[in-house]
């Protein structure tokens, strides 16, 4: 399968992720950064297929953080 890249985030798209499937193992390569714009290395996880068994993601944005963090 050929690897799939991604940008990290809105501000960093000069920063590329990897997803990579490898016979039966799912190798995911993320780049680390500070401060926001300067990149550190990265971080390479591998997962065996047969120990996914399920993914969940949610979002939740309290708006009184977020009108604190805007002042």
């Amino acid at each position: 399968m050929n690897p799939i890249t991604f940008a990290s985030s809105i501000p960093t798209f000069y920063m590329k992720g990897e997803i990579r499937q490898d016979d039966n193992l799912i190798t995911l390569k993320v780049p680390n950064n500070i401060l926001t714009f300067i990149p550190l290395g990265c971080k390479t996880d591998t997962i065996p297929v047969n120990q996914i068994s399920s993914v969940g993601s949610d979002f939740y944005l309290d708006f009184k953080n977020l009108v604190i963090g805007v002042i």
